[in-house]
């Protein structure tokens, strides 16, 4: 072996014992998120009017939301102070709901509106998490 490839070794060697000293343990937790709806946008839905003579009757107008998004509870990994890294146990999804208005109808009058979900669709998929001590490094 020559002295240049014996120092490499050696130089080698040094680095992966002090990168083993450093420790390997990412030092994160789990941080518990909790199960949202949230309402996007607004639609607005006409009401409906009739007139008979002077007599003016009318329903209210109401707002539908354009989309709302459904977060399942979930984690996310987040900095700890100790010595600890997350594991995944499972999945958890998110979802997407479109809303359309609909013409609601007194006989053959148009009388207001109410809101209607057209779709719904499958959003990202969430990790589930759960802090675990780091464990001894073993080679």
């Amino acid at each position: 072996m020559s002295s240049r490839s014996l120092l490499f070794a050696v130089f080698t060697l040094l680095f992966a014992a002090a990168i083993t000293a450093q420790g390997t343990c990412p030092k994160k937790q789990a941080k518990f998120i909790p199960e949202a709806l949230t309402m996007h946008g607004e639609l607005p839905c006409s009401g409906g009017t009739v007139s008979f003579g002077g007599l003016t009757i009318s329903s209210a107008q109401i707002a539908c939301p354009i989309f709302a998004t459904h977060t399942m509870p979930h984690e996310v990994e987040v900095d700890a102070l100790t010595e600890t890294m997350v594991e995944v146990t499972g999945k958890a999804s998110s979802w997407i709901y479109y809303f359309e208005c609909q013409q609601d109808w007194f006989l053959i009058v148009p009388w207001g509106s109410s809101c209607l979900m057209k779709s719904t669709l499958a959003g990202a998929s969430l990790p589930r998490y759960r802090t675990v001590p780091c464990g001894p490094i073993t080679p």
